[in-house]
């Protein structure tokens, strides 16, 4: 009687365990990465949500003439967002970018879209 495993066995079980693996890595690693994109974007809609809240709090400080740019930070201590850190999904470091808030004659109406502006958003 026979006790374990041939080499043959063993290799031919290894090769198996590697080619699922081939297999199923890709389907999960790229169903991770749109996840992680999925909920950027919902972080980003998120975010001009609440700009729009501002908004309709503080008409005073926007103007048709000129455009606004929000801070994260601004948004955090008029009460909107809570006071943490608000991390970037992507990176998990902090969000740099800030909304811009400007008047579009065409649509009568405030367009809020977040980005990176190359202005002081912090």
């Amino acid at each position: 009687m026979k006790r374990g495993f041939t080499l043959v066995e063993l290799i031919g079980t290894i090769v198996i365990l590697g080619i699922i693996i081939g297999i199923v890595y890709p389907i999960i690693n790229n169903s991770f990465n749109s996840t992680k994109k999925e909920l950027s974007a919902q972080q980003i809609n998120a975010l001009e949500e609440v700009a729009r809240l501002w908004g309709v709090k503080n008409p005073d400080q926007l103007s048709e003439s000129q455009v606004k740019y929000l801070t994260i930070n601004e948004l955090k201590t008029s009460g909107l967002i809570e006071n943490k850190t608000v991390l970037d999904t992507n990176t998990l470091e902090n969000i740099t970018g800030c909304i811009k808030i400007e008047y579009s004659n065409s649509s009568n109406q405030y367009l809020y879209k977040y980005g990176e502006y190359g202005v002081s958003c912090n």
